[in-house]
Order: C-alpha cells, then sequence, then structure tokens
C-alpha cells in the first residue's frame, strides 16, 4: 500500500475551503485499500519543519493551500520550495494552489528528481463556497484518480475533464440561469487552461 503526505495549512478563509475539500479525501483513501493518508499536516502542524520531516517518507503530496510560482505556503511560511522540494524526489506532487506549477514544478521534477508535479500554472479559481457544488469535485477529481489506482495522467484527464463540465454547467447547462454563471464559467475555464502536469505521466502511487 502506498502512502500520501496530505498538507493544508487552512491559514485564511480560501485555504480553509481547500482545506475542507482535501478532508474529503481521507475517508476515500482509507476505503481504497491502496493509497492511505500516512500524516495529515493541517493548520498549525503544517510547519516547515513536519513537512521537511515528512516529505522523504511517502510516495505522494497531496498540497491544498496557497501557492506562488515557486513556493507552497503556510501560514507566514514557504512549506515546499526550491530549497526543499528534493526531498520529494522518486514521488509525486499533487498542488491544489496557485501558480506553483509555473517555475516549482518544472524545478522540482527537471532539477530535483520529483517523478511527477500535477498542478496550475496560473491562479486558481472558483465561486467562493462552491454554492452550486461544481468545483470540489472537479479539483478533487484528479488527487481521487490517483487514491484509486490511477496513473498521474489518468489525475490530469479527470481534472480536464470534470472542469470542462463545469464550463458546459455554467455556459449552457443547468448553471446557465443562476447568478453565478458568469463566474462560474470564467473561473472553470481559465483553470481548465492551466491545469499542468509535468514529469512522469505514468507514475502511480
Amino acid at each position: 500500500m502506498s502512502s500520501i503526505l496530505l498538507v493544508r495549512p487552512a491559514n485564511n478563509a480560501v485555504a480553509i475551503e481547500l482545506s475542507s475539500w482535501a478532508a474529503g479525501l481521507r475517508n476515500l483513501a482509507a476505503a481504497s485499500g491502496h493509497v492511505s493518508i500516512g500524516s495529515d499536516l493541517a493548520s498549525g502542524s503544517a510547519t516547515r519543519p513536519a513537512v521537511d520531516a515528512a516529505l522523504p517518507g511517502y510516495e505522494g503530496l497531496f498540497f491544498f493551500g496557497h501557492g506562488t510560482p515557486t513556493k507552497l505556503l503556510g501560514a507566514g511560511v514557504d512549506l515546499v520550495d526550491t530549497s526543499n522540494v528534493a526531498l520529494a524526489a522518486n514521488h509525486a506532487i499533487v498542488a491544489i494552489a496557485c501558480s506553483s506549477a509555473d517555475t516549482l514544478g518544472q524545478t522540482a521534477v527537471h532539477q530535483n528528481g520529483v517523478e511527477a508535479y500535477l498542478g496550475f500554472t496560473r491562479k486558481l479559481t472558483w465561486v467562493t463556497g462552491d454554492p452550486d457544488g461544481q468545483f470540489e469535485p472537479a479539483i478533487c477529481s484528479g488527487p481521487r484518480r490517483l487514491i484509486q489506482y490511477g496513473t498521474m495522467n489518468d489525475a490530469l484527464a479527470d481534472m480536464q475533464s470534470e472542469l470542462q463540465n463545469v464550463v458546459n454547467h455554467y455556459h449552457s447547462g443547468a448553471g446557465k440561469a443562476t447568478a453565478n454563471a458568469a463566474i462560474g464559467f470564467l473561473s472553470a475555464f481559465w483553470d481548465l487552461n492551466h491545469l499542468a502536469l509535468i514529469g512522469n505521466g505514468s507514475y502511480t502511487l
């Protein structure tokens, strides 16, 4: 059985919402028989020393929180950046965060031995609170697929397909008549076009 390091700092309202999405993966992992959540660094437990100590011991890192092109962020601290990402060498990273696939993902894979990096090259956007129940299942479909025996390519394809479904929902489906139609469509279209997989698409947890 493979094991995942889950990091979800929940250091402000946006990160708290993402942390709640990540929490939904715990039961799925417990039931999968294939991938477990080996460590869950949530809220105040998501510190740089804790991340540094944990990163080498797991086949994958699932990060849900804030990011920049070069960093995954916690509460006033860089949790994963170019100086410690090599601790995840030979493993995979899924970053549900803004922008980190732009530079950190490239550096992780091409210079630091990380097998694959799935994330976003620009800002991750959604309708705050996800009132129509569209974005959480779409964004989390990739991590779910990895927990359920999928490859990194499978995870990418699922996220692309599910985000396209959100685009369709707000453009021509049931969501077209809702107050969130414009922002929902634009957010899903943006996310779809800035989702990126770097490295070994055949990697499995």
